[in-house]
């Protein structure tokens, strides 16, 4: 998990106009405080700029109570506009760049991170179990007893949950292993399909698709059978999840046979009577990982770069041409100077 408890402090915020006006207003909520702010006259964007404003003002009131905050905020113009080198559209903007600057100079981590929003399932929460397991369940009811010790239990019911099974990924490989050079004159989707697959296996014959790391097959297998990767199917392990900007996904990494690819998977809308095989819909192979599980992934507050952490300590990261979405990456690095990197991202 992104920010965990309790190394980090997550507050959630968010802006909204109010339904029957144009008055608007702002939530803050977190284990140490929570708020709800009159706007006035304003936009959804103006009262998610004071959600984030009042966060950082309570923070520098709780400072004994906190290390390392997360402000998570479902808006990306709210968090450009403040990170933005360019000149504050609105006061709330400018203070809320003053209050950063204080808490970091009070040795204080605040991190502002994107999430998504309206995707649909709202009341929805997602529990990952052994075995690559996902449930997706209707956030259960509280039932209280009082004949027994433990006063709050919940209840997941079964028509209320959806089960996920992830079976072997080798076949899906292809999916993050992008082909170029797909012939212009060939107009049908089938047929780009099929030139699509051809030049996959051609490619597979000779090197990987990074000139950057180059490994000829014969090394590449060579290196799979050293770290045990089989062709038998082996049920993934899950590791780390990166919210998708298309409502309804989630990016997952694994690790075994997985290791160093990155997939995209899809919730179903309406939940079924039985278990599903989940499939991802899209891939991306992390070309620097060579085979190293990714333990931790997140964007950049602008979303623009993508960083992964992993197993063997080392940070790499991507420049993304879609912000926030990974199959845009263009370039795979490890990330040198670390400091040096965030600070400009």
């Amino acid at each position: 998990m992104l920010y965990p408890d309790p190394e980090w402090l997550r507050i959630f915020t968010d802006g909204s106009l109010l339904s029957d006006n144009p008055n608007g207003g702002a939530g803050v909520f977190s284990e140490i405080f929570s708020f709800y702010v009159p706007v006035g006259r304003g936009t959804a964007f103006d009262g998610e700029i004071a959600a984030i404003r009042t966060a950082l003002s309570q923070l520098q009131c709780h400072l004994e109570k906190f290390t390392r905050a997360v402000i998570l905020c479902d808006s990306r113009a709210a968090l450009l506009a403040i990170v933005s080198d360019s000149n504050p559209k609105t006061q709330d903007i400018l203070d809320c760049r003053y209050r950063l600057k204080n808490l970091a100079l009070l040795e204080k981590t605040i991190v502002l991170q994107w999430v998504p929003a309206h995707c649909g399932a709202e009341k929805r929460l997602l529990i990952f179990c052994k075995h690559s397991y996902i449930l997706e369940v209707d956030i259960p009811r509280m039932t209280v007893f009082d004949d027994i010790n433990f006063r709050t239990s919940y209840f997941i019911d079964q028509r209320d949950c959806q089960v996920y099974k992830i079976n072997s990924l080798l076949q899906f490989h292809e999916l993050g292993d992008e082909i170029s050079d797909i012939e212009e004159d060939e107009s049908s989707e089938a047929g780009k399909e099929v030139l699509r697959k051809l030049k996959y296996q051609e490619k597979k014959k000779t090197t990987a698709k990074s000139e950057q790391f180059i490994l000829p097959l014969e090394k590449r297998e060579a290196r799979e059978r050293d770290l045990g990767f089989s062709e038998t199917s082996i049920s993934p392990k899950i590791l780390c999840c990166l919210p998708s900007s298309i409502p309804g996904r989630i990016w997952l990494s694994f690790s075994r046979n997985d290791s160093g690819y990155i997939f995209e998977f899809e919730f179903v809308k309406e939940f079924q009577n039985e278990p599903i095989e989940f499939t991802p819909v899209r891939a991306v192979e992390i070309l620097s990982a060579d085979y190293v599980p990714i333990l931790s992934m997140c964007f950049s507050v602008c979303g623009n770069v993508l960083y992964m952490g992993l197993q063997n300590g080392l940070l790499h990261y991507c420049h993304l041409k879609e912000s926030f979405d990974p199959t845009s990456g263009d370039k795979f690095e490890i990330l040198e100077d670390v400091r040096a990197q965030l600070m400009k991202h």
